[in-house]
């Protein structure tokens, strides 16, 4: 769920999404990690990001994902928000 606009859902849209900050603004993100706490069938994580444009423009901020594990084996990811530290 970015900042100030409508979640974006579906692979493909959320693929287009990033790919769109990185070759429009040479946008990278740096990712640390806070806590993972996983059971049976759910898991999540907490963790920190340090997002840096083409011109060096950084952004801090804190993300969080939660996993689900489905019928098949797989993991889905049922939520990944993040937000700025201000």
């Amino acid at each position: 769920m970015p900042a100030n606009r409508d979640p974006i859902e579906g692979r493909e849209a959320i693929c287009g999404f990033l790919s769109a900050l990185r070759e429009e603004h040479g946008l990278r993100f740096e990712l640390g990690l806070i806590e993972t706490v996983a059971g049976t069938d759910s898991a999540h994580l907490i963790g920190t990001y340090v997002a840096t444009a083409g011109d060096g423009t950084r952004a801090e901020g804190v993300t969080h994902e939660a996993w689900t594990l489905q019928a098949d084996g797989t993991w889905w990811c049922s939520v990944d928000m993040w937000h700025d530290r201000a």
